[in-house]
């Protein structure tokens, strides 16, 4: 049996390849997303939280994920 993985970041430039692999492998993922329709593919299940700045409840979609990949970064902010 295929592990269930928690993806962070996965429309982004790292997580997308993790994610388009892990499919690819027959994974089944559980995407966390900031936009909605952003992952399409019937072995992804997208989740979609606004920011990790947040308190998010998490519980929900860890519950069935045997692993987390966390490939969510803050990148390209030039003046903060």
């Amino acid at each position: 049996m295929k592990h269930k993985v928690f993806l962070t970041g996965a429309s982004g430039f790292v997580g997308s390849a993790i994610m388009h692999r892990l499919v690819a492998d027959g994974t089944p993922v559980v995407a966390a997303v900031r936009q909605a329709d952003v992952v399409q593919s019937p072995m992804v299940r997208s989740v979609l939280f606004q920011s990790f700045e947040q308190d998010n409840d998490w519980d929900g979609a860890l519950a069935e994920c045997d692993v987390v990949v966390h490939s969510a970064a803050r990148v390209h902010v030039m003046n903060d």
